[in-house]
């Protein structure tokens, strides 16, 4: 059996999570500013763990980020801070162009 990473695979079931989409020109400046891991390392179809934080450098909560395309992002939060954290990238993307969505109840 191969060992190659072109044979195996990760699997997370997402569906208990809460689902945040950040899509625009300015999505990567937004993760970029409000989380601890370099997210520009990421490429398409690649997912990566990270944490949201606040300005003092605190958690807000601890995140996945998955990479569609360079504009477009899909975040996994836990679910029962689902809310709090599309109300933290909400807020942070007010003077972006970045739209951020809640799908979780998707």
């Amino acid at each position: 059996m191969s060992t190659s990473s072109a044979h195996r695979a990760g699997v997370f079931d997402v569906s208990h999570m809460g689902e945040i989409l950040v899509r625009g020109p300015k999505a990567l400046e937004l993760l970029q500013r409000n989380t601890c891991n370099d997210v520009t390392k990421l490429e398409d179809g690649r997912i990566h763990y990270n944490g949201l934080l606040y300005p003092t450098g605190g958690f807000v909560d601890d995140i996945l980020i998955y990479r569609h395309a360079p504009d477009d992002y899909f975040v996994v939060v836990n679910a029962s801070n689902s809310d709090k954290d599309f109300e933290w990238f909400r807020d942070n993307a007010a003077e972006l162009d970045v739209d951020v969505q809640n799908v979780s109840d998707d």
